[in-house]
């Protein structure tokens, strides 16, 4: 009877046991080829991550005094994140050629800028250059401090501006815009619709078209205009040609110092008044009073053989 015994390595149980001399161990190879092979794995896996990070080469630069890699995020080929003193203020870049110079500024997307502080770029081509200035759309730009430039080449020129729709612009200071193409240009003028136009000071276009052309002038209504200082224009083309003219209805007209109201209301003279639909004050100082009364040239010069 065999009375000598050995350790050997089990690896059904993957442990050592004790055996006949005569018993091989063939598992304890096999574990260590298996090891063997987990580590180059391992290594294998480690090495292509190490590839794609290097992919991911977004730079610091070093506008500031901060050291690189303080707080700061730069990932894309050609990106650029500012560093600042102990982290305060580290910008973020994502996207190709994306540059976040400002303060706490973001750009994000291909080609992106943001230059002002605590400034936000997102889309393709994107620019935010005023201090908390927000673009948003590809190749909008918001240069106002404050500033909002929200869809494709909205653009935004003035302090607390907002232009909203493709290459919608809030050109002067607390100036809105706010639909495709549309226009305000003077401090504090409104446009509101599609190619809406307020183009001076404290003036409002409101309606596709519409066009507020003088200070404090109103147009209200699709293709309205407002041409006068302190002039009203309300209604679908209707038009209040000069200072302090009053139009209020469909395609009604009126001049200096002149109302007209009622669908195709004119009250063409100066101080004259229309008030009916198709009524008509053709002469200076008349009132035309009722739907197609008339005060006109030919009316005056009657009255006035009459005297």
């Amino acid at each position: 009877m065999n009375k000598i015994f050995k350790v050997i390595w089990n690896p059904a149980t993957g442990s050592y046991s004790v055996a006949s001399e005569t018993a091989k161990s063939r598992g304890k190879k096999s574990g260590r080829s298996k090891l063997l092979i987990s580590a180059l794995v391992a290594g294998g896996l480690l090495s292509s991550f190490g590839a794609l990070a290097n992919n991911y080469d977004g730079q610091p630069t070093d506008y500031g005094d901060g050291s690189a890699g303080d707080g700061w995020v730069a990932i894309g080929k050609g990106s650029k994140a500012n560093t600042f003193i102990n982290t305060s203020g580290a910008s973020t870049a994502l996207g190709y050629d994306a540059i976040a110079e400002g303060m706490y500024s973001s750009a994000i997307g291909s080609k992106t800028l943001a230059s002002g502080g605590a400034s936000m770029a997102f889309g393709v081509s994107a620019r935010a250059l005023g201090d908390r200035s927000v673009a948003l759309g590809a190749s909008s730009t918001a240069t106002g401090d404050r500033s909002t430039a929200f869809g494709r080449y909205a653009k935004t020129n003035g302090y607390t501006s907002l232009a909203v729709g493709d290459t919608a612009l809030a050109d002067g200071e607390k100036t809105i815009a706010l639909g495709n193409t549309a226009q305000a240009y003077e401090i504090m003028s409104i446009a509101l619709g599609d190619h809406a136009n307020a183009s001076k000071e404290y003036s409002m276009a409101l309606g596709a078209s519409s066009a507020a052309s003088a200070a404090n002038a109103i147009a209200v209504g699709r293709n309205s205009a407002a041409a006068g200082v302190d002039s009203l224009a309300f209604g679908r083309k209707s038009l209040a040609s000069a200072a302090n003219a009053i139009a209020m209805g469909a395609e009604s007209k009126a001049a200096e110092n002149a109302t007209a109201v009622g669908t195709n209301a004119e009250a063409n003279g100066l101080n004259s008044i229309a008030l009916g639909s198709g009524s008509i004050a053709d002469v200076d100082n008349t009132i035309a009073l009722g739907n197609q009364s008339q005060a006109s040239s030919g009316w005056r010069n009657c009255h006035r053989s009459r005297e």
